[in-house]
C-alpha cells in the first residue's frame, strides 16, 4: 500500500500533524546531511514530502529556514527553532507550538525509511495519552513518536530547567508504550528507526531501502 492509499484508509490521520526535526549540526556526517541527495531530492525533502502524503500539516523545524525555502513552495511549513542549542526537545516544543492539530508525529530529518503503517499505529495508540512512543529492541524511540499538544507545557518547563532527555518526559506525562510485537506487525525489520549519522550509516540505510523496494 502506498502512502496515499494508506492515508485514504486511515481518515483519522487528517487530525494529525507531522514535525520533522532538521536542526542538527551533522558533525559526524561531515556536511549538512539533510541537504544530501536521496532519491533525486534532498534527504529532508524526501522525509517531509513523504509525510505530506499522509497528513495535511507538516512542519520542518530548522535553525536556518532560509536554506530550505524551496520546501515552502511544496506545501511544507518551515519554522525556526526557538532554542539556540538546537536540541531535539526544543525542536519538538517549537514544532508543537505551531502545529494545526492536537497531536503530531515527530521524526528526524535523517530517517528516510519510515513506514506509513507505523505512523498510523502510533496515531491510534496516542488516543487518550500525551504521547505514544515505540519500543524497539528494548529501547524507546522518542524521535519516531507521537506527541500531543498537551505535552507542550511540560516540554517547555523541562527545557527551561536544562533537562533535555526526551525519555525523561515519559516518567512525567501519560504515555502509551507501543511494544515491539505491535511495531513488528507494521514494520517487521524496524526500518523506520534507521537514522543516518555517518557516511557508513548512509550506506547501510541505502541497502535496507533497496531491500524494502524489492520486497514490494
Amino acid at each position: 500500500m502506498n502512502a496515499s492509499e494508506f492515508a485514504f484508509r486511515r481518515p483519522f490521520l487528517r487530525s494529525l500533524s507531522a514535525i520533522v526535526l532538521a536542526g542538527g549540526a551533522s558533525v559526524r556526517y561531515g556536511s549538512d546531511k539533510t541537504r544530501s541527495r536521496w532519491g533525486g531530492r534532498s534527504l529532508v525533502a524526501h522525509v517531509a514530502l513523504g509525510l505530506r502524503e499522509l497528513v495535511d500539516d507538516v512542519v520542518v523545524v530548522t535553525r536556518r529556514p532560509e536554506a530550505l525555502k524551496g520546501l515552502s513552495r511544496r506545501g511544507l511549513r518551515l519554522v525556526k527553532d526557538r532554542f539556540t542549542d538546537h536540541h531535539p526537545m526544543g525542536g519538538v516544543a517549537t514544532g508543537l507550538s505551531t502545529t494545526r492539530h492536537r497531536a503530531a508525529f515527530v521524526c528526524a530529518a535523517d530517517m528516510p525509511l519510515i513506514e506509513p503503517g507505523l505512523i498510523g499505529l502510533l496515531g491510534e495508540a496516542a488516543s487518550g495519552y500525551d504521547a505514544a512512543v515505540p519500543v524497539w529492541r528494548g529501547r524507546l524511540e522518542p524521535l519516531c513518536a507521537v506527541y500531543s499538544k498537551r505535552s507542550l507545557g511540560v516540554l517547555e518547563k523541562m527545557v527551561s530547567e536544562g533537562r533535555l532527555a526526551l525519555v525523561d518526559l515519559f516518567d512525567i506525562m501519560p504515555t502509551r508504550f507501543v511494544q515491539e510485537d505491535e511495531v513488528r506487525a507494521v514494520d517487521p525489520a524496524g526500518r523506520s528507526f534507521c537514522d543516518i549519522d555517518t557516511k557508513a550509516d548512509r550506506a547501510k540505510v541505502e541497502k535496507l531501502g533497496r531491500g524494502r523496494r524489492h520486497a514490494r
